[in-house]
């Protein structure tokens, strides 16, 4: 995940994924995970994401 932000992703999904990576409290990571799955889903791209703790 952290490949394909820098790689493909735009400003802000390198700001959500970095965030998800500190993240420690359970309902902000599921609300990031989200943001980030529409994100991706909005660009046209189809990376396989898997938001598990």
């Amino acid at each position: 995940m952290i490949r394909w932000a820098i790689e493909c992703g735009t400003p802000e999904q390198c700001q959500l994924v970095l965030a998800l990576y500190h993240c420690t409290n359970d309902d902000d990571y599921q609300a990031m995970g989200i943001q980030l799955s529409r994100s991706i889903d909005n660009a046209n791209v189809s990376p396989i994401i898997i938001f598990h703790r």
